[in-house]
């Protein structure tokens, strides 16, 4: 999905007087500083700020599970890299991989370059050596859980396989001292269940603020469904919200109901932990 080639990603920071005079007459509008970044990423990264205290926060450490070219971790840093302390990605594909290299040489991550470290595999609920399905070597469709992309509109066949190491979340942060992830945003293709019951040690101490994860067809290939993750979160002490279509709003989700298990569409999801 993440496309951006060598155009820069140019923002307005967070917390700068332009910016603060700019969200004093339109509050609420983080978003719309974005430029040059794609509509859905903007879309995706505004809404965080409605859930992190961007004029306090300092030192956020951001987990990119799924950073395919790595893009989505560029319009982060560009948000609020002045505030981002490391950002850990996780791309287990040699081309992707290589991609990302390439868009770091070219300025993707500007001065916050040296914060960016890539972990060259995937994420799981368990440590492992497991398949990876994708459709060209720098892909943009790559799933450990199904050999066809299905799209809402199309189906995409993943003819070329490769096998990768898969770690959790907690034997990652076990590792490298982390206490604690403001940020954690999944895009794995189906897998997104597999590592948040991965990361169980650190959602069960509360040591993740916030967490965003799609959810739609993908998720059909291990017959995963909306309520799994409803009650993965609730029962963990989350609030849960949809991202509004087109927009940086979120909408509360206050109870579990089936008109959530759409699998015609690729919808967005936030969780934030409760105070």
């Amino acid at each position: 999905m993440e496309r951006l080639g060598s155009r820069e990603i140019t923002l307005a920071k967070i917390g700068t007087p332009e910016m603060d005079r700019y969200l004093k007459d339109n509050p609420g509008q983080e978003g719309l500083f974005l430029r040059g970044i794609p509509s859905y990423v903007l879309n995706e990264i505004a809404p965080i700020f409605q859930k992190i205290n961007y004029r306090s926060a300092q030192d956020l450490v951001l987990f990119d599970v799924g950073a395919n070219h790595g893009v989505w971790t560029g319009a982060f840093l560009s948000v609020a890299g002045h505030k981002t302390a490391r950002a850990e990605l996780f791309e287990p594909l040699p081309g992707n991989q290589q991609t990302i290299a390439e868009q770091k040489d070219r300025g993707l991550y500007g001065e916050h370059a040296s914060k960016v470290t890539v972990n060259p595999h995937g994420i799981s609920n368990e440590a492992a050596k497991v398949t990876i399905h994708f459709d060209t070597e720098r892909s943009g469709f790559a799933s450990m859980a199904s050999d066809v992309c299905h799209l809402p509109s199309r189906n995409v066949e993943l003819k070329n396989t490769i096998d990768v190491d898969v770690f959790t979340i907690d034997e990652v942060c076990a590792k490298k001292g982390i206490k604690a992830i403001d940020v954690l945003k999944i895009d794995i293709e189906g897998f997104e269940l597999f590592a948040l019951q991965g990361a169980d040690g650190m959602f069960g101490n509360r040591a993740v603020d916030v967490c965003l994860f799609e959810f739609g067809p993908h998720q059909l290939a291990h017959r995963h469904i909306f309520k799994d993750f409803y009650e993965f979160f609730t029962s963990r002490g989350y609030d849960l919200y949809k991202y509004r279509i087109g927009g940086a709003a979120l909408i509360p989700i206050t109870e579990y109901m089936s008109t959530y298990e759409m699998f015609d569409r690729v919808s967005m999801f936030l969780a934030h932990r409760k105070p």
